[in-house]
């Protein structure tokens, strides 16, 4: 079974100016979009030498479809990409900054791990009114910690987290990992993060897929593996395409099969 995916490629090509410019969107495409990897350098040589055309060689389903004149797109907000990089979590009634990531603003104003969250923006000191006016860009924090009470002020949100991050919480014996792509070698640094809880022997996991945008199935099939049971399904893949349906299977079990998982 040929293992591929649809491949629907919108290139603007009306508002591009130049020919190389709407290549370029195209090779864009297909390495977000085409499930097998194509060689960027022979498909762009193509493409020069023989046009849009040549895509049906590449992936019999590609197409290239033209937008209509004067059609806008709207710009993606890259404020949202973007966090101060703070892991925040409730203490009681008040927020707590849980974990402080490593070369983050917050890192680098001087916010530690545990400290608790008085007042952000002059707002009160319970966990909503606080997550409420971090949400609205608040940067006058008032933290309390073992040397008691201060204030400081955040830069501007300009942090990436990493695609991987976890932590654990020995009072609950919960491990939490994050994981908001599933990209090339995902998979081998989920599996390492687990492996180092592994040794404190967690109760429960718990995966966080808020806001992940997707990537390669590879890639999470593999991560689903570690905590699926023998002879389950991951997942599948379904198209009213013949060919371009895939199964996942999970084989032998994963090492976190017996653990429950949030």
């Amino acid at each position: 079974m040929k293992r591929t995916l649809l491949c629907a490629l919108a290139a603007f090509a009306c508002a591009c100016s130049t020919e190389s410019r709407t290549d370029e969107k195209i090779l864009e495409a297909f390495e977000k979009h085409s499930y097998e990897l194509h060689d960027s350098g022979e498909l762009a040589a193509e493409l020069k030498a023989r046009g849009p055309g040549v895509l049906r060689f590449f992936d019999p389903r590609a197409a290239l479809l033209g937008a209509p004149r004067g059609l806008k797109v709207k710009a993606p907000r890259e404020g949202r990409l973007y966090s101060t990089g703070m892991l925040l979590g409730p203490c009681g009634t008040s927020a707590c900054v849980i974990r402080v990531l490593r070369g983050s603003p917050a890192a680098n104003a001087g916010v530690k791990d545990y400290e608790r969250i008085v007042s952000a923006g002059g707002s009160g000191g319970a966990a909503g009114e606080v997550l409420d006016a971090l949400g609205k860009g608040a940067s006058g924090l008032v933290l309390a910690g073992r040397g008691g009470e201060r204030a400081l002020s955040l830069p501007a949100p300009s942090f990436r987290a990493p695609p991987v991050f976890g932590l654990y919480d020995p009072a609950t014996r919960t491990a939490y990992l994050r994981v908001a792509v599933f990209s090339k070698g995902v998979a081998a640094q989920v599996a390492k993060g687990l492996a180092a809880f592994k040794a404190a022997d967690p109760r429960a996991i718990v995966l966080d897929l808020r806001y992940s945008i997707g990537g390669v199935p590879e890639e999470a099939a593999a991560v689903f593996r570690l905590f699926a049971g023998r002879g389950a399904e991951c997942f599948a893949i379904r198209s009213r395409h013949k060919g371009y349906s895939v199964d996942f299977p999970a084989a032998d079990g994963g090492p976190f099969s017996g653990r429950p998982l949030a």
